[in-house]
């Protein structure tokens, strides 16, 4: 876990310089950043700034100063902790033999400067641990002697705290205080050790007999993969019996910025299991409005084992059919004239020797033959299944191409065998390099998406700290000057973004009547999905979904009632025209309009002033993209925060009567009395699921409220750069420096920010 950094922002500055130097590696970026270093550095002595201005201005110089390389590009993998160790290039992470409870831990691992790696184990609160051992004891408790999958999985759970007294009178009590236990929990656990010696630290971590405490594992350190901000997190695989463990997996994929989906490149094709999720979470991506390139990326291993029957041949094979004859007819010769002593023998074997190794060269070349073919064929066809997923889930008529999907087939067994960190491993199975096994270029890959991130961030820094410079310390002068022009400009301005959010409340309106005719379409199915489920469970199994309020193993009865609301193709269908396609064209035109008509109202000012306009442009252009791409940023969260409140708001609506079924006195019938939702919801649907409308509509009100005051708080902010241009700087001795140090970056600011937009064009 990274240490805090100091308040100050000088301080602040310090590290950022120590991170770049260690983890930037261009010199675009890592001008960037000495750049807005120095900057700060600078101003932060300033005295004498006009009062308006200063408590702007040390905001500002506190967030130009605060964690410049944050590492937020988080990429959500699942279960594959074997492939993380290739990608790390050390073995940290734990592998599926050393057991089921430590691999379905959450790891996150992030980049830190320095030669040491620090794991943070954070424990679970009392509350947390007291709300898990409930349920699972209740489990246990009303299974008695099933053998069911969940029921084991709650014993096994609750085993391997082994300093409990398995015989105490409360058992509930004694997980709960035992010495042992009460030491961890509300408690976190630090290790720090070098890069080589800290995986056989985290084993002996993983080997904890109190694992059921941990909440989650965090790791920082000198990770070159991470450099640019990206954050590798480790997730239980998909299907894991525990239920919170599943539900906090598919959280982290649903929120992460990209997804690796891991799968063996053997069964890629036809596994059902990696086809669904890949539907599922392209489909979270298109309605939250992030299925952008690279946001989904497919990692196929064991590309390093290839067997007798896969279904790529080679043109090794007749090679070394040819091989294998001439090898058994010459150990024929060899064993005839051992028998008659013939001197000719050790030249024969040598001959036999020479084969052999030939033999084996061809089968290794075959090896790596095979696993290249298979890579182009499998390659092809999950490009095929991908991009008929997009079209069936867009479902939008003259839709775009699908956004990439990037496919890599890799070899970690190999790669970590080059590595010498394959102790189990005498050689190489497939491939003859490194760089062979792909896991290289799927490392580099990694490092240009956190790239990506960290450019953005660059040019965002840039802009600010121009901002501050030809703003900060400012007030307008002669602001009655141009008062006509100034006040004519104003309300172009807040009367076109007036216009931009009644357009877009419009196309929300649109997408709001599909949302509501898909909620009484899943309203008239919910007594049959209750009827379904009771079906289907044993008694023991439906009062623990009730317990858990309709969250259980592999049922999750409140995604089942809102199905028809969050796969109405209709609604999907208007969802991504509206949040992905016609809300940022209607965005992308105002900005332009509020471009073209500032630029128009200074051009015709700064001829009677005599000032040129270019780096105006550019700043006013920034300006303008920070302000327009923040509303973005806002939609695109309320966009997320919307597709997803189906099955919570249900959740929330039936709490009561989970409640009250999961309380159900023991006697007779009491499973048929339990059963008996489907009536309930009956007589109650209409209220319940009238809950799904006005939160959908309440989020959407809240998008509109939000988008509207961000851009009239961001005209507020750039409006006043006009009537500032224009008159000029009072003569103060802040201000003065302010100027000084803007003559000497400003054309260094500009050139810089120019090549990283490039940069990110080209990306």
């Amino acid at each position: 876990m990274s240490s805090s950094r100091s308040s100050s922002p000088l301080s602040s500055i310090a590290s950022i310089n120590d991170e770049v130097n260690e983890s930037v590696e261009d010199t675009e970026l890592k001008q960037a950043f000495h750049l807005v270093s120095d900057v700060v550095e600078r101003l932060k002595i300033v005295e004498n700034v006009a009062p308006e201005r200063q408590h702007d201005m040390h905001d500002t110089i506190q967030l130009l100063g605060d964690g410049a390389l944050q590492a937020n590009h988080k990429v959500a993998v699942s279960g594959k902790s074997t492939l993380l160790n290739a990608v790390l290039g050390c073995s940290l992470l734990s592998v599926s033999d050393m057991g089921a409870a430590c691999t379905s831990v959450v790891t996150e691992v992030s980049y830190g400067a320095g030669p040491h790696v620090l794991a943070t184990v954070v424990y679970k609160t009392r509350q947390q641990w007291e709300l898990d051992l409930k349920l699972l004891l209740a489990d246990v408790q009303d299974a008695g002697d099933s053998a069911d999958n969940d029921v084991l999985y709650a014993r096994q759970n609750l085993r391997q705290v082994e300093t409990v007294d398995w015989c105490a009178p409360s058992l509930l009590g004694t997980l709960l205080d035992d010495e042992a236990v009460k030491s961890k929990l509300d408690t976190t656990t630090t290790v720090s050790s070098d890069a080589k010696e800290m995986g056989q630290q985290l084993q002996l971590l993983w080997q904890d007999y109190l694992w059921p405490l941990v909440e989650i594992v965090k790791i920082n350190g000198p990770f070159p993969v991470l450099r640019t901000g990206i954050t590798l997190v480790d997730l239980p695989g998909h299907g894991d019996a525990d239920v919170v463990r599943n539900q906090v997996a598919d959280r982290y994929m649903q929120d992460a910025n990209t997804v690796l989906l891991v799968s063996a490149v053997q069964r890629a094709i036809d596994d059902d299991g990696i086809q669904g999720y890949l539907k599922k979470y392209l489909s979270q991506m298109i309605v939250d409005g992030r299925f952008r390139e690279n946001s989904v990326v497919l990692v196929l291993t064991q590309n390093d084992v290839v067997g007798n029957n896969d279904f790529i041949t080679s043109n090794k094979d007749e090679e070394i059919k040819k091989n294998q004859g001439a090898i058994q007819k010459l150990e024929k010769q060899i064993q005839r004239r051992n028998e008659r002593q013939d001197p000719k023998v050790p030249q024969l074997r040598e001959r036999l020797s020479s084969l052999q190794a030939a033999r084996k060269a061809l089968v290794f070349e075959r090896q790596g033959d095979l696993a290249e073919r298979r890579t182009v064929s499998v390659t092809k066809a999950l490009q095929q299944k991908c991009q008929a997923l997009y079209a069936e889930i867009s479902q939008l008529p003259g839709a775009r191409d699908s956004p990439c999907v990037p496919i890599f087939c890799v070899g970690s067994s190999d790669y970590l065998f080059f590595l010498g960190l394959q102790n189990n491993q005498v050689e190489s199975r497939v491939f003859s390099s490194k760089d062979a096994t792909r896991i290289p270029e799927l490392h580099d890959h990694l490092v240009r998406v956190g790239g990506q991130h960290t450019v953005q961030r660059a040019i965002d820094l840039l802009s600010l700290t121009y901002r501050l410079l030809t703003r900060g310390p400012s007030v307008p002068e002669g602001q009655t000057r141009y008062q006509q022009e100034i006040l004519d400009l104003e309300n172009f301005c807040i009367g076109r973004v007036h216009s931009l959010v009644d357009s877009v409340n419009d196309v929300l309106t649109k997408i709001l009547g599909e949302a509501n005719a898909a909620i009484d379409e899943a309203r008239g199915q919910s007594p049959y999905v209750f009827q379904t489920i009771a079906q289907q469970c044993k008694w023991n199994q439906y009062l623990a979904l009730m317990r858990r309020h309709g969250e259980f193993g592999s049922i999750n009865l409140n995604v089942r009632l809102t199905a028809a609301v969050a796969e109405s193709a209709s609604l999907r269908t208007r969802w991504h025209s509206g949040f992905n396609e016609e809300i940022p064209a209607l965005m992308s035109e105002c900005a332009k309009d509020l471009q073209t008509r500032v630029l128009l109202t200074v051009r015709k000012l700064a001829e009677k002033v005599q000032k040129p306009l270019d780096k105006f442009s550019q700043s006013l252009d920034t300006s303008v993209e920070r302000l327009f791409t923040r509303v973005e940023t806002l939609v695109t969260v309320q966009q997320r925060q919307s597709s997803r409140i189906w099955a919570p708001a249900i959740k929330r609506a039936l709490a009561p009567q989970y409640a009250s079924v999961a309380d159900t006195s023991p006697g007779h019938k009491r499973f048929d009395r339990m059963k008996a939702n489907e009536v309930f919801l009956e007589q109650s649907a209409q209220t319940i699921f009238q809950t799904l409308k006005t939160d959908i509509q309440t989020s959407f009100a809240s998008c509109i409220h939000l988008a509207r005051s961000e851009l009239l708080v961001g005209l507020h902010q750039t409006l006043p750069d006009v009537p500032l241009f224009l008159t000029g700087e009072p003569n103060l001795d802040g201000p003065s420096v302010f100027a000084r140090i803007l003559e000497e970056k400003e054309e260094m600011i500009f050139e810089t920010m120019d090549i990283l937009k490039a940069r990110v064009t080209v990306q």
